[in-house]
């Protein structure tokens, strides 16, 4: 299964796990490309001929650099895209009843002016394939580390994900996953710290690589958290990927099945 995904420096968690710490039976399912840039840089691409292009030289060569030589984000090529960071925050909803079009409305309103909606739209001018979505890691707060994890809370957690992927994201043929839950502590807003400790930046060039985030950095993550969030990212493409390639083969049947009929009349 070809992956591509696409993000800010969030991603360089999850690029340092697949290059250092992954399995190798993960590798023999999957291809991950990545292309990732620092800050807000990846936001300066267009889409062109179902590519997605970048429009500076100097993003050009970053995305060359952490995608392994690639100049452009072909959208053929992949059979799953995966967008991280870029400015979405987790949603929380309480058990109190919500109408679909509140939540909806609610989603759209929080998303909409993000960078990850206007890369998502460039994608479904070139692909319909399926495209997953995660919020900025949780950030650290250290107090918490020895808060056990709210159950309630971390339900109202998994009861915003559920909602907005039922009334909203589900209709762009999209997902937006959680954090994994062993990372999480307290009210389900808070990274453990030891998923922060030695964080690296993202490697964006073979002179801007193996940088430390300074020792305040709150909001980027380890090798070790993007090993565990990399492990449960992929059980989700697995699991789409065979429901696709079953409802695929459900439309085949039908099909001859109905034509099968045509032909006996």
């Amino acid at each position: 299964m070809k992956v591509c995904i696409i993000g800010n420096s969030h991603v360089g968690a999850l690029k340092r796990a697949w290059d250092n710490s992954l399995e190798a039976s993960f590798k023999k399912k999957f291809s991950v490309t990545f292309f990732a840039a620092r800050g807000t840089a990846i936001g300066d691409i267009k889409i062109d001929e179902g590519a997605l292009v970048p429009i500076t030289p100097s993003l050009q060569k970053v995305l060359e650099f952490t995608s392994g030589g690639k100049k452009s984000i072909v959208l053929k090529d992949y059979d799953m895209f995966f967008l991280y960071g870029l400015g979405i925050n987790a949603y929380y909803i309480k058990d109190t009843f919500y109408s679909g079009a509140v939540v909806r409305q609610t989603v759209a309103d929080i998303f909409e002016p993000r960078l990850a909606n206007r890369i998502l739209s460039m994608i479904r001018k070139g692909s319909s394939k399926r495209v997953f979505i995660g919020h900025n890691p949780m950030p650290v707060h250290a107090k918490s580390d020895t808060i056990p994890l709210s159950e309630e809370s971390y339900n109202f957690y998994a009861n915003g994900t559920s909602l907005s992927n039922e009334h909203y994201f589900s209709k762009l043929n999209c997902e937006l996953v959680m954090q994994p839950k062993q990372t999480l502590v307290g009210n389900a807003r808070s990274t453990h710290s030891r998923f922060s400790k030695g964080s690296m930046k993202l490697d964006v060039s073979a002179k801007r690589s193996g940088q430390l985030h300074n020792d305040l950095d709150r909001k980027h993550m380890n090798e070790e958290f993007g090993l565990i969030f990399l492990k449960e990212l992929f059980e989700k493409f697995e699991e789409s990927y065979e429901s696709e390639k079953m409802a695929k083969s459900g439309a085949l049947r039908r099909l001859l099945n109905k034509i099968s009929r045509q032909k006996v009349r």
